[in-house]
């Protein structure tokens, strides 16, 4: 990650995610990545609905501060979101001092981590039928989240199907708002079931921009349904 002058020359800037996820209104993002219900509430699946310490790293509430940008209420926003991303916020003595700042934001874009790298490694080792090694990859995610407060996030014992599901929610809220959800569904075949006007067969795959399809004369051909 760099930053430049701000000339919004995407090669040479920081990143713009910090920005595009930040609140508008009074907070001078644009309000992307809303969180939804859904996910804040897997964040209190387990222990009998006790909050993952997860959370409040994850996602600002009404009435968390907001870095030195202010508290989050509906009124500085302007909208009724409930919610807003949190990982990629940046308090405004954060900023770059030179050029435009919306394109310089000084956080790193996450392309991978350790964390996704051990629960791919769990999710593998179920498929092939290694479910010890499935649960130590998941136990040591857990086991970093939990720090040392033995009362939250136990190691996972379950096996089977109910071991599946466990990884695939450790992934939701370990990696939540980092662009891997999508992904995942239709990776698992679980994306017609959880998102609204979604097609198997068609959302699987990206639309091949008309651009690259006539640079190619034709040779590369749009993807089915698009």
């Amino acid at each position: 990650m760099t930053e430049s002058g701000g000339t919004w020359d995407f090669a040479n800037e920081g990143t713009l995610t910090n920005i595009f996820q930040r609140p508008r209104g009074e907070f001078e993002g644009y309000g992307f990545n809303i969180p939804t219900q859904s996910l804040v509430d897997e964040f209190f699946l387990e222990n009998s609905g006790v909050e993952d310490p997860r959370l409040p790293s994850t996602v600002f509430r009404v009435g968390d501060n907001m870095g030195d940008r202010g508290v989050f209420t509906k009124a500085a926003t302007g909208f009724d979101h409930d919610y807003y991303p949190k990982k990629y916020f940046n308090s405004k003595s954060e900023e770059a001092s030179f050029g435009d700042v919306a394109p310089n934001g000084g956080s790193n874009d996450r392309v991978i981590r350790y964390a996704d790298v051990l629960l791919l490694h769990a999710e593998a080792s179920y498929h092939t039928g290694d479910q010890t090694s499935a649960k130590i990859s998941l136990n040591k995610v857990r086991a970093r989240a939990r720090g040392n407060n033995e009362d939250v996030l136990p190691d996972v014992t379950s096996s089977g199907s109910a071991l599946l599901e466990d990884i695939y929610h450790e992934r939701r809220v370990e990696l939540a708002l980092e662009g891997h959800r999508f992904f995942d569904l239709v990776r698992t075949g679980r994306a017609a079931s959880a998102l609204s006007g979604y097609i198997e067969g068609v959302h699987n795959l990206f639309p091949i921009p008309e651009s690259q399809i006539q640079a190619t004369n034709g040779a590369i051909t749009q993807n089915p349904g698009y």
